[in-house]
């Protein structure tokens, strides 16, 4: 959770028992990255109160509540993003076909 210059960083390219740890690209933002109560990295959803929470909220206030790891809700809200972008877009042309519609009926009104 702490982003480190390169001689921190070399430790985990060389010693073998660091190899496995999962480095990803420094965050400017990482305070919105954790649970503001635990300090602890947010890693699941909680569908019950549409809400990001830690490994230590599941355990202590979020029992009994449908809870799903966040990428997979994040994949699953992009896939509804993405339909839903479809729908507006599909509702966009049909009104823009409507409103050419009409525009050739008030030509064909003005001509007349």
């Amino acid at each position: 959770m702490i982003s480190f210059c390169q001689p921190h960083l070399q430790p985990h390219n060389e010693i073998a028992a660091w190899k496995d740890h999962k480095l990803v690209d420094p965050d400017g933002n990482l305070r919105r990255k954790l649970c503001a109560k635990h300090q602890r990295s947010l890693e699941i959803f909680c569908k019950t109160d549409d809400l990001c929470i830690c490994m230590m909220c599941v355990v202590t206030g979020h029992k009994g509540h449908e809870i799903v790891e966040l990428v997979s809700e994040r994949e699953e809200k992009e896939k509804q993003l993405g339909k839903t972008r479809s729908e507006i877009r599909r509702r966009l042309e049909e009104r823009e076909k409507k409103m050419k519609e009409m525009r050739n009926v008030v030509e064909q009104i003005k001509v007349s």
